[in-house]
């Protein structure tokens, strides 16, 4: 739960900075680049902490998803950071974004949004 809690506040925190700065033109991101084989996942892959223990758990779990394949290419995390250094993608900015986000994607969804003014809350009749 508190990991959950943080996570939350975090995108929260986000949004809020990136509509804070938006009048400076300060773009604000958080990025989640998955779980990727270094830092904590690479002690978990070497270590072999007690299986009844906390810490044995969380190793073993960590273990079985980078082997089950929902680990990350750290390349692909890398590519997501220098994607948003570009300025390219500033329109995104609020967003909380994943190496498995197509940014081009993120950004037609804006784009469609404004041209079809799907943004504006008004009440709406039906013809006829």
């Amino acid at each position: 739960s508190a990991y959950a809690t943080s996570k939350a506040a975090l995108i929260k925190l986000t949004e809020t900075l990136a509509e804070e700065t938006r009048p400076y033109r300060v773009p604000v991101f958080s990025a989640d680049p998955g779980l990727l084989p270094i830092g904590l996942s690479e002690t978990a892959l070497r270590n072999q902490a007690e299986p009844q223990t906390a810490e044995g758990r969380v190793h073993a779990w960590i273990r079985g998803q980078l082997r089950s394949g929902m680990g990350n290419d750290p390349t692909r995390a890398t590519g997501l950071i220098l994607d948003l250094a570009t300025g390219r993608y500033d329109r995104l900015s609020g967003r909380h974004l994943t190496p498995a986000d197509d940014l081009g994607a993120l950004l037609a969804a804006i784009d469609r949004g404004e041209r079809d003014d799907l943004n504006t809350l008004r009440l709406r009749t039906l013809p006829g």
